[in-house]
């Protein structure tokens, strides 16, 4: 299968989440190696940054190590958000910001961390990247989230 970086690259910044998951599932079913995608041709500093994020992404739940050339990108030069309502939602953008993998949120692109997990049909188990922790897993930043809403309840009258 030949896959057009370009293609997934746009995709995924305009938002169009039917788009790249059809993109992704045709290459988990035609067995593409992300481990072997081939490095970004486009000269944008944004969208190979995008690009590198996605291959790095995908190879680490296919269970292999991405491709040496991913090393080489830059990080985007402002934040990028994949998830449709990040851009105009204080609330998505803060969620997509905690959640993101450690790998994309170095190269500066933020998803959320099972951002077309289910594309790939197999359990996490099978992935070579870990499933981080957010928040809501640490007592202490729970307290913190809960006073913080007890806080900002407007009192009645």
């Amino acid at each position: 299968m030949d896959l057009d970086p370009r293609e997934l690259t746009l995709a995924a910044l305009r938002d169009d989440d039917l788009d790249v998951s059809q993109l992704v599932k045709d290459a988990v079913r035609a067995e593409y190696r992300w481990a072997d995608a081939p490095a970004p041709t486009f000269p944008q500093r944004r969208l190979r940054a995008v690009y590198a994020a996605l291959v790095e992404l995908f190879a680490l739940r296919d269970g292999f190590q991405p491709p040496a050339w991913t090393k080489d990108v830059a990080p985007a030069p402002a934040p990028v958000y994949l998830m449709p309502g990040c851009r105009s939602s204080d609330g998505a953008r803060r969620y997509s910001t905690l959640t993101t993998p450690s790998t994309m949120r170095a190269r500066n692109v933020f998803a959320v961390r099972d951002y077309l997990d289910f594309t790939f049909g197999r359990s996490e188990k099978t992935s070579i990247l870990p499933k981080e922790p957010g928040p809501w897993d640490d007592p202490v930043e729970v307290e913190r989230m809960r006073q913080r809403a007890r806080n900002a309840t407007v009192p009645r009258s």
